[in-house]
């Protein structure tokens, strides 16, 4: 957004692709100099024009954002402590449970948290208070937290928080922690939890600070992780470890391979492995810190380069920009765009494609929006396929390498197969091939999202989405989407996919706040830890980090004598069955006794039910419980706000005209001369006593007299002394045996300006030229001693300038004694003799 001025007008420009209204940028107006703020010609009219502006920018900013739809369920009044929840291991002190992350393997669901590891039973029926199976303790030893307070980090930082639980397939389970800021790694059975094998290094497997992120998962029998191998984070890695063959990672410290990544996920899918993060895109460097979405791909194959390029290091990574965004259909439209990545699925089948769903936010210093998009992984290996970037010079663009400078094999081809089968092992690869994909690792197309416009679009930041599971299940016949997000705030979003041809984007089917504040702590955070969905026990595991609630995906039981509201709702787990509102199960997938209405939600003339109420859009709208604290109607929420911001609104109008109309300068008011002062009855002409004589008159009368000219000086006094500001005196008054005559009474004048003084005379007493006159006295050192300088008299009070002091004359050169002595240099009449000019100029 720019604002533009003119002289007669003030131009607003937005562009479609910026919404920032907290950038608005005023002009720079000239302004007085007697006034510190920037001035208008008519202020009146210009303030009010300034505050219509800004609410236009700010109108044309919602209405380019895509609008948010409201939930067809709302869970109003509903307390959500009967929810079963676990605590960890003292229901009554839950601060030390930090959970860190959830994983299911079967039926165990393992929560990792700060030194412990939990397994849970979800076999077991779960009511109330969930308890653990079993659990894994693995504190850091005495010394090691010894040497991290030393760093100067927190007894809270300094804990063992589990940051990688990875099954290993062998009936073993591989567990890391930052271990009080140094990384370690341990084997333990998936069994009872029980310690097996060493203790190894968990540096490029598991962070040092336990905000930091990272992931990792084994992919055979090796171990593919993304970190940072340093406390600070400056150093991260894509590193591959473990199982056969040597230990490889990325370049160190190249930002052409990573800048300061944020890692999402890791996941196995084919002969590749896939890194899934968020980083300063090299490409926009100019531009400041723009982050980008990418994913990045090594081959499993990939045994490193040759002992000259690469050596060590992957010689297949290959990464690329993840397009979420809106807009930009229309030629000339650029599109808004998501590009931080926050949660990635699992690659799922949908639609007969093998895709990927994602949770994209935009940066906190923007407008705050999510979106959920969905990538094919088809368009991912094709755009591996194209052509890289590269940057033209040290400060210019990037643009694509053509094709023939693209060497074969191409960056990212897998050892033995495809381009590169000539080659059985990735050591044996031309160093030409090493080479550019050293230097050229970012494909120059970005992967585009399988649809034009996100599948869903939510604004603010009581919805910024930060996690994402998904259930490809759902429905009656099996082959229904669902989708779970999870907010920052803890809202929880149940979204059901509408795939083509039949339709497109996704429905909100329900939306609930489930945090509770009687079990999870009334200050704890309320930030969403880890999600996880249970398709098989139809449950819901939202991690907080001092509780764990458990959560239905459905609730027809709501609905349970009502149809318009079981068809209304358009659950794909719920249906119409034998007159009441059941879950659909596994067992009933395909009966056509069930009814749904997921695709348009129709109810046609299906009556109302007592207990809820169906709006014209399809919305239910349960009413509210009176044991339900704390709850405000929601009219009046809007009729609050939209009155706030009206009043607002007027008040930030009249705040402006205020200011602009104190900034306007005024003119100095003029001081008032006071009334003469009446003279005395029966005063004469003579000089009044209390005032000082006038310093002019004085150097004139001194210099008629020095020179023997006193008519001629007393007829200049006549014509000067008229001009004085402080009125006509008298010349005829002059008595040159007796005082000198004296000003008349006038007003406290303004202090006259700062004069520069003259430098004071050199104290070292100037070499005589030529010999000593004859019978002059020698020199006794230390006896004679300079004269005491004459008080300076006070600076004149004259319109004409600063006063002149006038002295003897200076004696011709050639004569005895010509040059001053240093008394007569010390005089103020020699000083103003020969003084420079620029001695007497006033100090600015």
């Amino acid at each position: 957004m720019r604002l533009h001025s003119s002289r007669s007008h003030l131009h607003l420009l937005i562009p479609r692709h910026q919404y920032p209204p907290h950038h608005l940028l005023l002009p720079s107006l000239p302004s007085s100099p007697d006034s510190p703020c920037p001035r208008l010609r008519k202020p009146s009219m210009a303030a009010p024009s300034l505050c219509l502006l800004l609410l236009l920018a700010f109108s044309r900013a919602l209405h380019a954002f895509p609008a948010d739809v409201d939930p067809i369920t709302i869970t109003v009044g509903r307390d959500s402590e009967s929810l079963p929840v676990f605590l960890g291991e003292d229901d009554s002190s839950n601060s030390s449970l930090n959970v860190q992350l959830l994983l299911q393997i079967g039926a165990r669901l393992l929560i990792a948290g700060r030194d412990r590891v939990f397994t849970v039973d979800l076999s077991r029926p779960m009511h109330g208070a969930i308890t653990h199976s079993t659990k894994l303790t693995w504190m850091a030893e005495r010394q090691e937290v010894d040497r991290c307070l030393m760093k100067g980090k927190t007894e809270e930082e300094c804990h063992n928080f589990i940051k990688v639980v990875a099954p290993r397939g062998d009936g073993l389970l591989f567990v890391c922690g930052t271990n009080a800021y140094s990384p370690m790694c341990r084997n333990y059975q998936l069994a009872d939890l029980s310690f097996t094998g060493e203790q190894t290094s968990g540096i490029a497997k598991c962070p040092f600070d336990p905000r930091q992120g990272g992931a990792a998962t084994f992919a055979g029998e090796r171990l593919y992780s993304a970190t940072a191998v340093d406390p600070l984070g400056v150093d991260a890695v894509v590193y591959g470890s473990l199982g056969p063959g040597p230990p490889l990672r990325s370049l160190k410290l190249d930002s052409k391979w990573l800048k300061e990544p944020v890692f999402v996920r890791v996941l196995e899918h084919g002969q590749h492995v896939y890194f899934f993060f968020t980083e300063i895109a090299v490409e926009l460097s100019s531009m400041g810190k723009v982050l980008f979405s990418r994913v990045a791909r090594v081959c499993k194959s990939d045994a490193g380069g040759s002992q000259r390029v690469l050596d060590g290091h992957w010689s297949s990574f290959v990464k690329a920009r993840l397009n979420c965004s809106v807009g930009g259909e229309a030629p000339g439209d650029a599109p808004f765009y998501f590009n931080e990545l926050q949660g990635v699925s699992e690659v799922l089948r949908i639609g007969g494609r093998e895709l990927v769903l994602g949770v994209f936010t935009t940066p906190l210093n923007s407008i705050h929006g999510s979106a959920v998009c969905a990538f094919d992984m088809e368009d991912v290996a094709s755009a591996f396929q194209g052509r890289y970037s590269e940057q033209r010079g040290p400060d210019g663009p990037w643009l694509a390498v053509p094709e023939a400078r693209t060497p074969t094999p191409r960056p990212g081809a897998c050892a033995g197969e495809g381009e590169a089968a000539a080659f059985p092992r990735s050591p044996l690869l031309p160093d030409e091939a090493l080479s550019f994909a050293k230097t050229h690792p970012l494909a120059h197309r970005a992967v585009a999202a399988v649809s034009p416009q996100p599948w869903f679009v939510r604004s603010g930041t009581r919805y910024r989405l930060t996690h994402i599971a998904v259930d490809v299940t759902a429905g009656r016949h099996g082959n229904e989407t669902v989708v779970l997000l999870a907010a920052q705030s803890g809202v929880l979003l149940k979204l059901l996919l509408l795939l083509p041809p039949g339709g497109g984007g996704a429905v909100l089917l329900e939306e609930a706040e489930p945090y509770s504040a009687r079990d999870c702590g009334e200050r704890s955070p309320r930030a969403v830890r880890a999600l996880l969905v249970d398709t098989e026990r139809h449950a819901v595991f939202l991690a907080f980090s001092s509780c764990v609630l458990r959560l239905p995906l459905s609730h027809c039981a709501r609905h349970a004598d009502c149809k318009k509201a079981c068809l209304a709702s358009r659950d794909p787990y719920c249906a119409w069955s034998g007159g009441t509102c059941s879950r659909v199960t596994p067992s009933s997938h395909g009966s056509p006794m069930a009814e749904q209405a997921l695709a348009t939600g129709s109810v046609g003339n299906l009556p109302d039910c007592a207990d809820s109420v169906v709006t014209s859009s399809g919305a239910i709208r349960e009413p509210r419980v009176s044991s339900s604290p704390g709850r405000v109607p929601a009219g009046i929420v809007w009729l609050c706000l939209l009155g706030a911001f009206t009043l607002g609104a007027a008040l930030s109008c009249v705040a402006t005209v205020c200011l602009f109309r104190r900034c306007r300068p005024r003119r100095p008011e003029r001081p008032r001369k006071p009334p003469p002062a009446a003279p005395a009855p029966g005063a004469g002409p003579g000089p009044p006593g209390p005032y000082a004589r006038s310093r002019l008159l004085e150097e004139l009368l001194l210099e008629g007299a020095a020179r023997g000219k006193v008519d001629a000086v007393a007829r200049s006094a006549a014509l000067l002394v008229p001009l004085m500001a402080v009125g006509k005196v008298d010349v005829t008054a002059l008595e040159w045996a007796g005082g000198f005559p004296r000003r008349s009474p006038a007003p406290a004048a303004a202090p006259s300006p700062s004069w520069r003084r003259c430098p004071p005379p050199s104290r070292r007493r100037p070499r005589r030229a030529g010999r000593r006159e004859a019978g002059a006295a020698p020199r006794t050192p230390g006896r004679g001693r300079r004269p005491p300088r004459p008080p300076r008299p006070p600076p004149s009070l004259s319109p004409f300038g600063p006063r002149r002091a006038l002295g003897p004359t200076r004696r011709p050169r050639g004569t005895p004694g010509s040059r001053a002595t240093p008394s007569e240099r010390a005089h103020p009449a020699w000083r103003s003799r020969n003084c420079s000019g620029s001695c007497r100029r006033p100090v600015k």
